[in-house]
């Protein structure tokens, strides 16, 4: 079994010249055990689709890390937008939730849980995972989109 490490840092000045920080900047943090990792790269023309990774027909099935992470994305000429999908045969109740991503800015997710049928202030719903990440590129440049997953 192989490790995982990630490195989490944040700092920014606000309008006010306060200086804000979090995270480790020292060292990586130790996120768990690895059994297998994954790394895939795809190059999307402007408008095209793809889908990174689907549970049904990709190794890891499920994931204790993912980090996706685009070439290209900014407001003024888009961003691609990432579509999570939990539940994907819809045996709950199909999930699905989309963020945009930003130049060079990786999006992590520590773990595959998600809820299916999800209702308000977590009223309801059933446990569940993401079960696909699919990627439309409505940046008006060819984006490099690079997947990293461990399970």
């Amino acid at each position: 079994m192989g490790n995982l490490y990630d490195w989490d840092a944040v700092e920014f000045t606000d309008a006010n010249g306060a200086t804000l920080d979090d995270g480790s900047p020292d060292g990586p943090i130790a996120i768990g055990g690895v059994t297998v990792g994954v790394k895939k790269t795809f190059t999307l023309a402007p408008n095209a689709t793809q889908i990174l990774w689907a549970s049904t027909n990709s190794d890891p099935a499920d994931f204790l890390y993912a980090r996706i992470k685009s070439s290209v994305g900014d407001s003024a000429n888009g961003f691609p937008m990432l579509e999570l999908t939990t539940d994907l045969a819809n045996v709950s109740g199909r999930q699905v939730y989309t963020v945009p991503l930003l130049a060079d800015g990786p999006f992590k997710l520590f773990g595959s849980q998600s809820y299916a049928n999800y209702t308000l202030n977590f009223g309801g719903g059933v446990l569940s995972k993401i079960q696909q990440f699919r990627v439309k590129n409505l940046n008006l440049a060819a984006a490099t989109i690079s997947l990293i997953m461990a399970n």
